[in-house]
């Protein structure tokens, strides 16, 4: 009973569409840039913005702001510097926050949990949700120790699978049943939440090499019953392109059988209107996405993917885009590829250097062998991280602040051998001056026991410095695009050991 009356109050709030007031108190001594991003055309949002999204506090550093809500629930986003927040609203609702400090990092990498705090209706659950999902690999690593503790991998059960993701929603569940949050808010986040889940343990398997392409249908097929096709988890999830991402490349993989152990999706040409169209296997999952949320889905992958991959997007890709959808709304927002990060200069050869790991090489022997007396800022990055190409646009600024004081840059790498060719070219295309290694095994168990200690999954990018002693001096620096955060810092870093 209960299950079908949250129905209804969700259909109810899906086919409602208004505004949204959101005001708050931003006590920020680092006075960074602050952005509220909106929804582009019914879509969650969290990368194009213009003069209107830009957030001027006033005296009392306050601000108000009326947004237009599109159909069904919606999360928005405010960044404030480089850090992200995340609200769901629905129709009329009044959205209220304050972030009573500066925003730090602790040791572990983890925004404090007491930086922002929401109020009034469903003000506990925005402020629950923030603290459960920031940083993302906690959310993770709780879903994963909760699976450890039951046989699921041998069983392969698909009722204690469900039990095991329904168990993750419980402190909102609790929040509900006391009236702190309303039912549709409840509904949406219990369901996008499980979704996210499900469909990140799904890629972890996806990309294993411990499952042949035959055993990994069979798990898509075995978990494929819990699938959420509401279109609105896709639109007005924070992760919910990524989450159908996966559905949608599973999809692809089932039904084109191609092998994902070896190859990415293959390369094809569409024809349409008589005309041949290059399709990069890269988007091919976007043919699978259902029709109610193709056409943006497919719109706002491809800016995405041409902003942090410039490389590897072309014109064709948008081309291919037009072809299928000429008089979408969304070409507006496709002309210019204003994102593309040019190269500063032609790379000189002589300030990149790919140093050679032997298969025994920890941290601390890669920097006495070849950086010993030094001080070295080390950049955790990989050609697949988004976030990491976001980072690079500060480049220019670092390396001059790295030639004054006397620091050398190092460059670990999380690609593997299949992609060497892809990581060189990145590292001409950028460029990326310093010292560079490709992760080994030994490395990469090093990292993963000292830096990321008792977490699971490696989050990336991530700075580390090592002082002129040898020692790691910080081990996870507040990123460059923090601005004087990050260069403050990494000023302490070298006066300092862990």
């Amino acid at each position: 009973m209960r299950t079908w009356i949250l129905f209804l109050l969700l259909l109810f709030y899906n086919q409602s569409s208004g505004q949204v007031f959101v005001n708050g108190t931003i006590e920020d001594s680092l006075k960074n840039k602050i952005v509220l991003y909106t929804p582009i055309n019914n879509f969650y949002n969290s990368d194009i913005f213009d003069s209107t999204n830009i957030i001027l506090l006033d005296s009392n550093n306050s601000f108000q702001k009326k947004l237009t809500l599109p159909k069904g629930p919606m999360f928005f986003c405010i960044r404030v510097g480089y850090f992200p927040f995340y609200f769901l609203a629905f129709s009329g609702d009044t959205i209220s926050f304050d972030i009573k400090k500066s925003i730090v990092r602790d040791s572990s990498g983890l925004r404090d949990d007491g930086v922002i705090t929401f109020t009034g209706r469903n003000g506990d659950g925005n402020t629950l949700f923030n603290k459960y999902n920031y940083y993302p690999s906690r959310k993770h690593e709780d879903f994963y120790t909760s699976l450890e503790k039951t046989d699921i991998y041998q069983s392969k059960d698909l009722k204690l699978f469900e039990s095991v993701l329904n168990s993750q929603v419980n402190d909102f569940e609790k929040l509900y049943k006391k009236g702190k949050i309303t039912a549709p808010f409840f509904n949406f986040i219990e369901r996008a939440i499980k979704q996210d889940l499900l469909m990140h343990f799904l890629y972890q398997a996806k990309t294993s090499r411990q499952y042949s392409s035959s055993e990994k249908k069979a798990l898509f097929n075995q978990l494929s019953p819990l699938f959420d096709n509401d279109p609105q988890l896709v639109k007005g999830y924070i992760y919910g392109r990524l989450a159908a991402s996966t559905k949608y490349s599973f999809l692809l993989l089932k039904e084109d059988n191609y092998n994902i152990d070896v190859n990415d999706p293959p390369q094809k040409h569409l024809v349409i209107g008589g005309e041949s169209y290059f399709l990069n296997g890269n988007l091919s999952m976007c043919m699978k996405a259902p029709n109610d949320v193709k056409e943006g889905f497919w719109a706002m992958t491809l800016l995405r993917y041409k902003k942090l991959f410039p490389m590897s997007y072309t014109q064709k890709d948008l081309n291919t885009f037009l072809a299928i959808f000429p008089q979408s709304a969304y070409k507006k927002y496709l002309f210019p590829f204003f994102y593309e990060k040019k190269p500063r200069n032609t790379t000189d050869t002589l300030q990149v250097k790919l140093l050679q790991l032997s298969s025994i090489d920890n941290l601390d022997s890669l920097v006495k062998k070849f950086f010993k007396g030094k001080a070295v800022l080390i950049d955790l990055w990989a050609t697949w991280c988004g976030p990491c190409v976001e980072e690079m646009q500060f480049n220019a600024e670092i390396d001059r602040f790295c030639k004054i004081n006397n620091v050398e840059r190092l460059y670990i790498s999380f690609d593997n051998t299949e992609t060497r060719e892809k990581m060189l070219n990145f590292i001409k295309h950028y460029p990326l001056e310093g010292s560079h290694v490709m992760i080994s095994f030994k490395l990469k168990e090093d990292i993963q026991s000292r830096i990321y200690g008792n977490f699971r999954e490696i989050t990336i990018p991530r700075f580390i410095v090592v002082n002129n002693k040898g020692e790691i001096s910080n081990n996870n620096l507040p990123h460059p695009s923090t601005g004087n955060l990050f260069y403050t810092e990494l000023n302490k870093a070298f006066e300092t050991k862990l």
